[in-house]
């Protein structure tokens, strides 16, 4: 059994939670050594995240994980994804925006009543036939980069440029090393 992983939190760099500021893509690839009999998939955001598994969108959600006291509690989204995994190179994705946690929030207009910046955490937990299993999670070796979505505000709205939407952003052989 591989050694056992856990998920952080991560926040590019870049994600200082600015108003306006473009929404965080974040990828990991990773290899299959099978099809799994079962895939799991969790994930959560201090602000808001879409997560995607090998070129599609995870799950039917909107704006999750919603609203919550951050200081208190994290709803975490969990998907059967025992479909989507195939034996050999996969990607695990999401589009991160600020949400509820940073954006501005309540009738004074102000901002980051919970965090300063965005932050994501997801775990694919993969269980193989022979019960082996793997862990996929999110830390420091999870790329970041930004993509077509633009300002995104619960309640100023969202800015969208598909020219600047990375081709191939959340499929297995994207070059993400820039």
């Amino acid at each position: 059994m591989p050694e056992s992983r856990s998920a952080h939190f991560v926040s590019p760099p870049f994600a200082q939670g600015a108003v306006g500021e473009h929404a965080s893509y974040l990828r990991k690839e990773f290899v299959a050594a099978s099809v799994p009999r079962r895939a799991t998939l969790r994930s959560t955001a201090v602000g808001l995240i879409e997560p995607h598994l090998n070129g599609s969108v995870v799950g039917d959600e909107v704006l999750a994980p919603g609203w919550t006291s951050y200081r208190h509690r994290l709803i975490v989204s969990t998907h059967d994804v025992t479909d989507r995994i195939v034996a050999g190179a996969n990607v695990i994705a999401a589009v991160l925006g600020e949400g509820w946690a940073v954006g501005r929030l309540g009738w004074e207009g102000r901002r980051h009543h919970y965090s300063d910046r965005p932050a994501a955490w997801f775990e694919l937990e993969l269980e193989y036939a022979d019960g082996s299993r793997d862990s996929i999670v999110s830390d420091t070796s999870t790329t970041a980069s930004r993509g077509g979505v633009g300002a995104n505000s619960i309640y100023d709205g969202e800015t969208y440029d598909a020219r600047q939407e990375p081709d191939g952003w959340d499929r297995p052989g994207f070059d993400d090393s820039g």
